[in-house]
């Protein structure tokens, strides 16, 4: 059997037993839980603890550090750190990948109240988690969308944590490229939110929703999550999350396969999917990245040619609707 990857979190907080619950149990499967705690139990000092809401984002970059299972321990009550504890944790675990996880950030909390108060944003604090800080209003930052609030709690319930946070990612990024390129940041920010809303939803249902709700999704977008979450992403967004603006649902309705004629905000946001900074490296990354600092237009080309390809050589099914927009592109691209 192939090794598993177990991230091992050493810190006084614990992402299995603080914070929110419901989103560790798709880091770390039911069966599993139990295993887990056996794990913790021969170190003394262990006790679970209740984290106050600043401490979430902990949990986020913990969990989205490590695709499979944490083993969290608590450091500084047993006075060990993760030299010490990680020739124990091999030995139970000697047929898994362990991948050391460090805690985030070791900056004060005063410090962070006034980097954010004076509208600053910490180097220490990923990308992922600034967003979920300012989406929150944690350490006085100020909150930009005034539905963010609301719209966190179930995105954190029903994603997975790396997908979680690459929905953090690409609103921050979604964010800049607008303001890089004149489109309107907040509309950029609340589309890059919500884009995936619908990813973790099983493909049945997803058909359900589309079938029912008379989406425009031909048999190609029903056969396919990759392509169908993005249409009913785009009806959630409506019917759960409240959005009626046509120009953020456009941006999640088209952010997967690109549509010809699309606005330059759905390309702000489809563009930042694919080159948000957690991003796992691929060919031409870095090249689009480089790109997109002086043309929105020419960077999300690049992308969509690269992953045209990518698809291709994979001899997987590429929707018509991206060769659409791949030659509206190079059409208007002086």
């Amino acid at each position: 059997m192939a090794k598993q990857r177990i991230g091992v979190f050493c810190s006084s907080f614990d992402p299995v037993h603080d914070g929110h619950l419901a989103a560790m149990l798709h880091a770390i499967e039911t069966d599993h839980l139990d295993q887990v705690l056996c794990v913790l139990s021969p170190f003394p000092g262990y006790r679970p603890c209740i984290a106050d809401s600043e401490d979430r984002w902990r949990m986020l970059v913990t969990a989205c550090s490590i695709d499979e299972r944490l083993v969290p321990f608590r450091a500084e009550q047993a006075g060990l750190g993760l030299a010490d504890i990680l020739p124990a944790l091999r030995r139970i675990h000697s047929k898994s990948r362990l991948i050391p996880i460090p805690d985030p950030v070791s900056v004060p909390v005063e410090w962070l109240h006034q980097s954010f108060a004076r509208g600053l944003a910490p180097k220490e604090i990923s990308v992922p988690v600034l967003e979920y800080v300012t989406c929150q209003g944690l350490y006085d930052s100020r909150i930009r969308v005034p539905e963010s609030r609301c719209w966190i709690g179930p995105l954190f319930s029903s994603l997975k944590p790396r997908r979680f946070a690459h929905s953090m990612a690409v609103a921050h990024t979604a964010r800049q490229l607008a303001l890089r390129f004149g489109e309107d940041a907040l509309k950029a920010e609340q589309a890059g939110l919500l884009h995936d809303c619908a990813k973790s939803i099983p493909l049945p249902e997803m058909q359900r929703i589309a079938l029912e709700h008379h989406l425009d999704a031909d048999d190609a977008f029903l056969a396919s999550g990759a392509l169908l979450h993005a249409v009913v992403g785009a009806w959630i967004a409506t019917h759960q999350f409240g959005v009626s603006d046509p120009d953020v649902l456009e941006a999640i309705r088209y952010h997967n396969t690109g549509h010809p004629g699309m606005s330059r905000l759905a390309i702000c946001v489809a563009l930042a999917d694919s080159i948000e900074p957690t991003r796992e490296p691929y060919p031409y990354l870095q090249e689009a990245r480089k790109l997109a600092e002086s043309s929105l237009e020419k960077a999300f080309l690049l992308s969509l040619e690269r992953t045209s390809a990518y698809v291709q050589s994979k001899g997987a099914y590429l929707h018509p609707r991206t060769t659409d927009t791949i030659e509206w592109l190079k059409s208007i691209i002086k």
